[in-house]
Parts: structure tokens; C-alpha cells; sequence
């Protein structure tokens, strides 16, 4: 009996223990607090960088390069043209026939070399060109983020018709990301503007070259209201 009642109070003990203990971690422990919403802003990124000076002073040296490519390559196949044209002047296996067939084969593997290394090059430069451009524009969009206060901000597609009436505009307004959006939400103007005026900083300080997301400066001095485009 002494054995069984000294078992009932051990018992009793850790009971109380686990209970006390229980009561005290559940007053410790604190409500997870709520996700605050989102505060949204909205970029029309293409039109963004289709007004973008930089990306249009960039994109014009770009063509500009590409079109004295092509020149010189216009210059090498009229020389493999003429260089056929001679060749039509001698039968077919002289030494004369012989030795301009092996400069037209000659020509036409150099034009196909340097059009693949130029084409090669070209791409390369593109890539690291948008690349540049894009690291601009996101190094602006988070600026304005902060400035504005925005937790998120979302690519919204160019505005349509109001009443798109063919069945690509139709299925195109169906497949937008974003159907409506208060204009207060849309920053494009602002980014855009802070991007200009960087590169005409830039343009003026001799750098424009140069990526504007490198330099740390305040994407607005003053705060704008944020308009529909």
C-alpha cells in the first residue's frame, strides 16, 4: 500500500509539472502575425525601352556596324562574281580555267568564314548589349520600388484597343497578365525619365558607354505623380 501511494504521488508530480510547464511555453509563444498586403506598382516595360535614349543611340551604332559588315561582304562576293565571270573565259581544265577555279573556291571559303565569325561576333555583342540595358532599367525600377514604397512590382503589357476587334487582339486581351490596374500603380513614366536623365548625365560627362546602374544615385529627387501614360 505505502509502495502504490508513493506511485500515485510521483504521478501526480509530473502531471503537475507537464501542466505547469504546458501553460508556460503557450504563454510564450506569440501569434504568427498576418502577411501585410502587397503594395503593387506596374512598368510597361516595352515601352520603356522602346523610348529609352540609351537603348536608341545603342541599337543605331548597332545597325550602322552591321550595314558596314554587310558592305564589305557585298564587296567580296561582287569580287567572287567577277572572279566567275573570268573564269567562263577558258575551257575547262587549262591551267587558266584551273587557276581561277581555285580562287573563286578560295574567295567564296573566306566570305563564308568571315561572314560566320561576324555573325558569332555580332550576336555576342547583342546579348551583352540587352543585357546592359536591362540591368538599367531594373536597377531604376528597384530605386523607384524603394521611393515609392512598393513590395512588388509587375510587367504590364502595352494597352490595346479599347475594342479589339480582330481574333489576335481578342485572344491577346484575354492572355494579359494584368486586365485592370488603377494609373496611380503605374511608375513607366517615372522610371523611364530617371533612365533619360542618367544618360544625358552621362552623354554630358563623356560616358556614354557607360551603365547607368553602376553609379549610385537616387532614382527621383522629387517625388511624381505617378500618371497614365
Amino acid at each position: 500500500m505505502k509502495k502504490y501511494f508513493a506511485f500515485t504521488v510521483i504521478i501526480g508530480i509530473f502531471t503537475a509539472a507537464s501542466y505547469i510547464t504546458g501553460n508556460a511555453v503557450g504563454q510564450d509563444r506569440k501569434k504568427p502575425t498576418s502577411p501585410q498586403p502587397a503594395t503593387i506598382g506596374l512598368v510597361d516595360v516595352s515601352y520603356v525601352f522602346k523610348h529609352y535614349k540609351k537603348a536608341g543611340d545603342q541599337q543605331g551604332q548597332f545597325e550602322a556596324e552591321v550595314q558596314n559588315k554587310e558592305s564589305e561582304f557585298k564587296g567580296l562576293a561582287d569580287q567572287i562574281k567577277q572572279v566567275g565571270n573570268e573564269r567562263k573565259r577558258f575551257n575547262s581544265g587549262t591551267v587558266e580555267y584551273q587557276q581561277k577555279d581555285d580562287q573563286l573556291t578560295r574567295l567564296q571559303a573566306d566570305l563564308a568564314a568571315k561572314a560566320r565569325q561576324a555573325d558569332k561576333a555580332f550576336a555576342k555583342r547583342q546579348a551583352t548589349m540587352l543585357r546592359n540595358l536591362y540591368g538599367d532599367v531594373n536597377s531604376v525600377i528597384r530605386s523607384a520600388a524603394r521611393y515609392y514604397g512598393l513590395t512588388l512590382v509587375l510587367r504590364v503589357d502595352p494597352a490595346d484597343p479599347d475594342n479589339p476587334t480582330s481574333r489576335t487582339q481578342v485572344m491577346k486581351e484575354l492572355n494579359r497578365q494584368v486586365l485592370f490596374h488603377d494609373a496611380s500603380m503605374d511608375i513607366t513614366k517615372a522610371v523611364l525619365n530617371t533612365l533619360n536623365k542618367r544618360y544625358e548625365q552621362d552623354v554630358a560627362g563623356g560616358n556614354n558607354g557607360g551603365s547607368s546602374n553602376t553609379k549610385s544615385r537616387t532614382a527621383t529627387r522629387q517625388k511624381r505623380t505617378r500618371k497614365r501614360r
